[in-house]
């Protein structure tokens, strides 16, 4: 990974879009575009699942890597059928349900169902 400076000056390490030949990906590797570099706060993501879920939520198992469907790391979903969260493993995730998680019920349930947060964060996340 390299090193950046963000807007406000200070070193960071990120992960930007990388659409140079039709890659569709995230990158950490090389130098990103100048653009981008003056734009920190806009491009740079902290983890390389963030930027895919930011700039390739329609393709983020193709953008993350195969390593996703092998994933057991759980996330909640929104479940709009119950209006709950759904504790989920990654790796049994539809394309669509990537980029609609969260790491915890409470963060979730907030997010996605604020009218019925309680009935929500009652529900047992599985």
């Amino acid at each position: 990974e390299s090193t950046y400076l963000s807007t406000s000056g200070v070193p960071s390490r990120g992960w930007w879009p990388d659409w140079d030949f039709g890659e569709r990906t995230c990158t950490s590797h090389g130098k990103a575009p100048a653009y981008m570099s003056r734009n920190y706060d806009q491009y740079f993501s902290e983890s390389k699942r963030e930027c895919c879920q930011h700039w390739f939520p329609y393709n983020l198992k193709g953008c993350v890597g195969q390593t996703i469907g092998e994933s057991t790391k759980e996330y909640f979903v929104p479940n709009w059928v119950d209006y709950k969260c759904n504790k989920r493993q990654e790796g049994d995730m539809d394309e669509w349900e990537l980029a609609d998680t969260f790491e915890s019920l409470e963060v979730c349930c907030k997010k996605r169902f604020p009218y019925s947060f309680t009935e929500c964060c009652s529900a047992s996340g599985s």
